[in-house]
């Protein structure tokens, strides 16, 4: 269409409206408050057809694309360990990733599963339960070997953690008694990834860190849990149904999540891991 013909269409829309969609000034159209508004959905619906219709290419072909709302320490630490396993069970699966680097919140849209946390005083969402939210200070076993115990202890936290965290556990397993030393990340994953490579003691999600105290990789570094009043939970995305091969691989999540909990209660028992978290 000439660009003649496209204004003509554009007032006429605005007409039928009653609202101006874009502000002409100087030769220029800028979209108002409300074009921007009507931008975004549109925009939003071409990307779901276009979805969909990448969905039905892989079908015809025998795969599925399944995109997953989570945070990047949770695929890095968790998933990223068991992918080989996840794809042997799934293999007709094409797994997609929408990594999110801070704290998990906000809505499940244009994905197939997001992982999100919430007070259990808040309404559902329809969500299944992964766990409850769990922590428990963590460290390498090389560096709760070190021998020098008048150095003061590491502390690596998230900025969107107190500061002092390390405050509410009487006592840490490292036997250090000097000023403690912080470090601090934006993102959980190099959080974790510091702990792993002996920087100091971190505050270790059971959701995230589970594989590393399962393999002996992290060691607890107190024999005192935190919990709260959050549930870590599985969501199906807004405003359409969970897809049936979604639904089977956040069981599948959840089934693996339980099972190494439950070694991890047998392998240290004083810390009372199942009933925490279950």
């Amino acid at each position: 269409m000439t660009q003649p013909a496209v204004s003509r269409m554009l007032g006429q829309f605005e007409e039928d409206l009653g609202v101006r969609l874009f502000d002409r000034k100087a030769g220029r159209a800028v979209l108002t408050e409300e074009g921007e508004l009507l931008y975004r959905r549109v925009l939003e619906g071409f990307r779901s057809i276009e979805s969909g219709l990448v969905e039905i290419e892989r079908r015809r072909k025998g795969t599925e694309t399944v995109t997953l709302s989570v945070s990047s320490a949770f695929t890095t630490h968790w998933l990223m360990p068991r992918i080989d396993k996840l794809q042997k069970q799934f293999p007709q699966v094409d797994l997609r990733f929408q990594l999110i680097s801070g704290a998990l919140r906000g809505p499940v849209e244009n994905v197939d599963l997001g992982m999100r946390f919430r007070d259990r005083d808040e309404p559902s969402s329809g969500g299944t339960l992964i766990m409850k939210e769990v922590m428990l200070p963590m460290c390498s076993p090389g560096y709760m070997g070190e021998s020098d115990p008048t150095e003061g202890n590491t502390i690596i936290r998230l900025a969107e953690t107190p500061a002092d965290w390390a405050a509410d556990y009487a006592s840490l397993l490292t036997g250090h008694r000097g000023v403690a030393k912080g470090l601090s990340f934006t993102d959980y994953a190099v959080v974790v990834q510091a702990a792993l490579l002996g920087q100091g003691i971190a505050l270790g999600w059971l959701t995230v860190t589970s594989h590393w105290l399962l393999t002996g990789a992290l060691v607890p570094a107190s024999d005192t849990l935190a919990t709260t009043r959050r549930l870590c939970e599985f969501l199906p995305p807004r405003h359409r149904p969970m897809r049936p091969i979604a639904a089977e691989i956040r069981d599948w999540i959840i089934a693996q999540m339980r099972k190494e909990v439950a070694a991890i209660d047998r392998q240290y028992p004083q810390l009372g891991l199942m009933s925490a978290c279950y």
